[in-house]
């Protein structure tokens, strides 16, 4: 089990490993290397299964968030259809999405629920 944890709240997201990390190296690809994504990939990389948000700017956040969403719109749980229920996957995804917009409230990066 892999976790994240978020500035705003004591709640924290867990996913299998495997896909977590492939989740990580996803958003990597679409957005490159950036810093926040090297330290949690790092972070997994060393074996700790925690992503730790508290640090990561609100900018950053919230390009991840959109990452998330789009993972979402492309589908990207079916690649696991095989193994692992998809839609189970779908809604924790969607729970990260949500966990870290809450993160957001109060800044100017915050969506309304259903807001894109």
């Amino acid at each position: 089990m892999s976790v994240f944890s978020f500035s705003r709240t004591t709640e924290v997201w867990g996913l299998n490993r495997v896909i977590t990390i492939d989740m990580i190296d996803w958003w990597i690809e679409r957005v490159g290397p950036k810093p926040y994504l090297l330290k949690i990939k790092r972070s997994f990389d060393h074996g700790y299964n925690h992503g730790d948000l508290t640090n990561v700017s609100n900018e950053d956040k919230a390009e991840l968030r959109d990452l998330i969403m789009l993972m979402l719109e492309e589908n990207y749980e079916s690649i696991w259809k095989e193994m692992y229920s998809a839609s189970t996957i779908a809604e924790s995804i969607i729970k990260l999405e949500q966990l870290i917009n809450a993160d957001l409230e109060g800044t100017r990066f915050h969506r309304m629920p259903d807001s894109k």
